[in-house]
């Protein structure tokens, strides 16, 4: 179940900024970052960074409303992560102890404002005596390995790694008065290559509709689940800092949609809910949402798995259709880590936030034009802050385990054809 190898390049250097950035917690620094005046520039001034700048530039760097969704949960994400042995201490001078020669670039145009960048040459290591790097500061050995554990990524070592034939294709927009890699539309696109995809049309995509009101968000995007309509939970995303995962939903959606459809075609898949309370918190245009009792189902054909969850404990009962066997019954409770997954048939993966000790994350909210919306990245990184903050020092190990338990749609899992 090895993962591919520029699959694996995409989201080491791709998604390097996420997982830095989420182990230091800085947030912007007060002057914005104008961006760069050629896409090509951007890249020189991304790989400059990793090579010699510091936390904050590189984050700077990116399209605003991305950085800005970093900068609202990094803080205090990087504390318990510090409390646990994962992260160093370190600050927004830190390095990234990165040595890295910077590759050629070559620049593929796909619109005025989005352009692809080829990279060719170039290497990458570890370079610890670059005070508060990876290697001395950001992430501790542990951290290191349990980044390596969770994702099936191998990180560099101290030795330069030629990297001519794994750099990923870096996209680069135009954002905030200059040019900027967009991780976002990077990882995407290396999505779309790896599907073999025509290009989108771009500048469009996916329209975001959003809720009336806070309080109907989360039963909004669970019940288009149940509907099968991709679409629809994607409108649910907000939409500037979405614009990447919109863009690139045009050409998902159909494949999505076709896999749920098939799923209930062939299989009689169903999602049901049969009713959810949700507890709204906040003033003003941000708020968060936090489910306090469901009741519903899911399964298919052949297995049903009934949920009710309520006073912070979710009772997982599965029925077997075919068969004498008698239906199982577990329950588990939010702030439980655990190193499996509920047994809950063929559809087991729906309930991988359980091994986090969570039936549902907390939602966070924000209003646009009058719409509310769920922000991706306040949402996931926010909730790991709240697992993460419940447990003691030695419990890091275990968090290491449930997070590899419920990562069942990473890079190993998008990759096996076992």
């Amino acid at each position: 179940m090895a993962v591919d190898r520029s699959r694996r390049a995409a989201l080491l250097i791709g998604g390097i900024v996420a997982f830095v950035v989420v182990l230091t917690g800085l947030a912007v620094a007060g002057t914005r970052h104008t961006g760069a005046a050629t896409p090509t520039e951007a890249v020189q001034d991304f790989f400059a960074t990793l090579d010699h700048g510091t936390v904050t530039d590189l984050l700077e760097q990116l399209p605003p409303a991305q950085a800005d969704a970093l900068a609202d949960t990094l803080p205090d994400l990087a504390t318990e992560l510090g409390r646990l042995g994962l992260v160093g201490a370190t600050d927004g001078d830190a390095t990234f102890g990165l040595d890295v020669t910077a590759p050629e670039v070559t620049i593929d145009a796909y619109d005025e404002w989005i352009v692809r960048a080829d990279l060719s040459g170039g290497t990458l290591a570890l370079d610890p005596a670059a005070g508060g790097g990876t290697g001395a500061g950001l992430l501790t050995p542990d951290g290191r390995a349990a980044l390596e554990q969770v994702t099936g990524l191998s990180l560099p070592g101290d030795e330069p790694e030629v990297l001519s034939d794994r750099w990923p294709q870096l996209m680069v927009v135009r954002d905030g008065g200059g040019w900027r890699v967009s991780p976002g539309h990077t990882v995407g696109e290396q999505w779309r290559l790896d599907e073999e995809l025509p290009e989108p049309t771009w500048g469009e995509g996916v329209i975001a509709v959003g809720s009336t009101t806070p309080d109907e968000v989360v039963p909004d995007l669970l019940r288009a689940y149940g509907a099968g309509d991709s679409g629809r939970m994607v409108s649910m995303a907000e939409p500037e800092e979405s614009v990447a995962l919109q863009q690139f939903a045009t050409l998902a959606v159909p494949l999505w949609d076709g896999d749920l459809r098939r799923a209930m075609e062939e299989d009689g898949f169903f999602f049901r809910v049969d009713d959810i309370d949700v507890d709204v918190s906040g003033q003003g245009k941000r708020r968060t949402a936090t489910v306090t009792s469901f009741d519903g189902a899911f399964g298919d054909d052949q297995t049903t798995v009934d949920l009710r969850y309520a006073d912070g404990c979710v009772r997982i009962t599965t029925t077997e259709l075919v068969g004498d066997a008698e239906p199982t019954v577990e329950q588990r409770c939010d702030g439980e880590l655990h190193d499996d997954l509920p047994a809950a048939g063929p559809w087991s993966e729906l309930l991988a936030l359980t091994a986090l000790g969570r039936a549902f994350p907390t939602f966070s909210l924000a209003e646009h034009h009058g719409r509310w919306f769920i922000s991706p990245t306040r949402t996931a990184l926010g909730t790991l802050t709240e697992v993460a903050a419940g447990l003691e020092p030695d419990q890091a190990d275990e968090l290491v385990t449930a997070l590899d338990t419920a990562w069942v749609w990473g890079p190993e899992a998008a990759t096996d054809t076992g």
